[in-house]
């Protein structure tokens, strides 16, 4: 695909018209982001827990027991369709399904995985109907943010040019920002 056919497809997001969507869903209790992932978890049969943690760059995760969702974040409905597909329906599938084989190397994962797990994480949101231009928008700012920053930019730069010329409040500029930045630019998120 190239880095330059993946800019041109960020910024055709980023143009996209969009629309907010309304958060209130909680992360905990009746009701919440949890239940639709534990509900998620219980179509699949298997164990796997759903938690809060404090420190998070991302909104929600899924490791090798669990998905762990980022305190104090309230979702959209869509949002938590959009969890329940691609953190347990594509992520902690294809982790339970590598367990599952005595071939242990499909459990720590083949050369370019991630991007085959982020990729086939999106299209699932895409399947369940639940892939919107904000969300779009968003997978667009963190490829267009990291491009800056491997070109010079800092955090302030980018952040600046997610609000100014992208459009996002400063809360998820923010957000955006700290994506692109943890770990030094080492981050997964450049393969979306």
């Amino acid at each position: 695909y190239g880095v330059a056919r993946s800019l041109e497809v960020a910024k055709l997001w980023l143009a996209a018209p969009r629309e907010e969507e309304p958060k209130v869903v909680p992360a905990m209790g009746p009701g919440s982001a949890e239940a639709v992932l534990k509900d998620e978890i219980a179509r699949y049969g298997f164990k796997c827990s759903v938690r809060v943690k404090e420190h998070m760059s991302a909104n929600a995760a899924a490791g090798e027991s669990g998905v762990s969702l980022r305190k104090g974040v309230v979702y959209s409905a869509k949002d938590c369709i959009r969890l329940a597909v691609h953190e347990v329906g594509f992520h902690v599938v294809t982790t339970y399904n590598a367990k599952q084989h005595a071939i242990r190397l499909f459990e720590i994962g083949t050369p370019g995985y991630l991007a085959d797990q982020e990729g086939g994480a999106i299209w699932a949101e895409e399947e369940a109907k639940a892939l919107t231009n904000q969300r779009l928008a968003i997978l667009g700012a963190r490829t267009v943010g990291i491009d800056l920053a491997v070109s010079g930019a800092d955090f302030f730069d980018v952040f600046r040019e997610m609000v100014d010329r992208h459009r996002f409040d400063e809360d998820d500029a923010y957000y955006i920002c700290e994506r692109v930045f943890r770990g030094g630019l080492f981050t997964k998120d450049a393969i979306y």
